[in-house]
């Protein structure tokens, strides 16, 4: 059973990096920028995987900030259009969006255990997310991004805390 535990957080990571994606701004052509990612962070996807498995939830847990959070913050921080407040804030929006699911799903599986009914609500939570984000919110975020050029840092503080 905990092998579909650990599907799921495989599943959640990369929907974090597709989610990412589609917000963020590169100063790169999409072609470049999606090779770049490619290139870059499913090796550290895999990485933090087998870290997962070898040092559990808890453990993962605990290390996820210094092996996943900062190394990918860096990396789409250089390939960043915008390097500033904005590239943070949405840093923290995809992260605060992908950790939602993660926390309504711990919390439904402590009242349905098994990681069944977990496992199939975040199959479809995250591409049903990404639509949302690519249909509903992208155009008006980069809208309100590319007005607005203040004041986005103090919005970041907000998600960071």
């Amino acid at each position: 059973m905990t092998i579909l535990r650990d599907i799921s957080v495989m599943w959640s990571l990369i929907h974090t990096l597709v989610m990412f994606m589609f917000l963020f701004d590169s100063r790169y052509s999409k072609k470049k920028t999606i090779k770049l990612t490619l290139l870059t962070m499913l090796p550290l996807i895999l990485l933090n995987f087998i870290m997962f498995l070898v040092c559990g939830s808890e453990g993962y847990m605990q290390r996820m900030l210094i092996t996943l959070s900062l190394p990918s913050l860096i990396f789409f921080f250089i390939l960043a259009k915008h390097r500033d407040g904005r590239f943070l804030f949405t840093f923290c929006v995809i992260d605060t969006l992908v950790l939602e699911i993660i926390y309504i799903t711990n919390i439904i599986d402590h009242y349905i255990p098994g990681y069944w009914f977990m496992f199939t609500v975040r199959l479809f939570a995250y591409p049903l997310l990404e639509w949302f984000v690519i249909k509903k919110f992208k155009s008006i975020y980069h809208d309100i991004q590319n007005q607005v050029k203040k004041g986005w840092g103090i919005f970041a503080l907000i998600g960071l805390m």
